[in-house]
């Protein structure tokens, strides 16, 4: 038998069945969108370099968010000499969002407008349903094997 070398996961990635873009997004952690996809494939390809939304995925995301989002905590701070409410958001309600962002922080302005956010896509443990933190933990558990580095994710006004 022959002995395989050590791949890392865009060698392995070569290796693959190619995938229609439905077949890898349901692939991992159930049904991922392609935005999640995304986010997940950069854990593992992007050597912790941060990633910037657009503004059309910062625009779905913050209307998303006044939808089904719920607050789990809020304060305002000052940054660059404005004041700005800050909300952190818990998107489990989501099917957009959930598995890629789960809970994320929205700045909004004095009008009640979002103009900016931020998050590390990093498989924190935390407060989840049983399944949630149970594919949080295998993502850790893959990243781990597979070299992912946590990076931040960013729109606009942030601190």
């Amino acid at each position: 038998m022959k002995k395989l070398k050590k791949l890392d996961l865009a060698a392995l990635s070569k290796l693959a069945t190619i995938l229609t873009e439905e077949e890898a997004c349901s692939t991992v952690g159930g049904k991922l969108t392609k935005f999640e996809l995304e986010l997940f494939s950069h854990f593992f390809l992007s050597n912790g370099v941060d990633y910037q939304l657009s503004e059309t995925q910062f625009s779905d995301l913050a209307f998303t968010s006044s939808l089904v989002g719920s607050t789990l905590g809020s304060s305002w701070v000052e940054i660059d000499g404005n004041m700005y409410h800050k909300r952190v958001v818990s998107l489990y309600d989501s099917p957009d969002y959930d598995q890629g962002l789960g809970t994320c922080t929205i700045y909004y302005d004095h009008h009640g407008n979002a103009v900016g956010m931020k998050d590390v896509y990093d498989f924190n443990s935390g407060d989840r349903e049983l399944i949630r933190e149970a594919e949080t933990r295998l993502g850790s558990i893959l990243g781990s094997i597979f070299s992912g580095s946590i990076y931040s994710i960013y729109y606009g006004i942030h601190d």
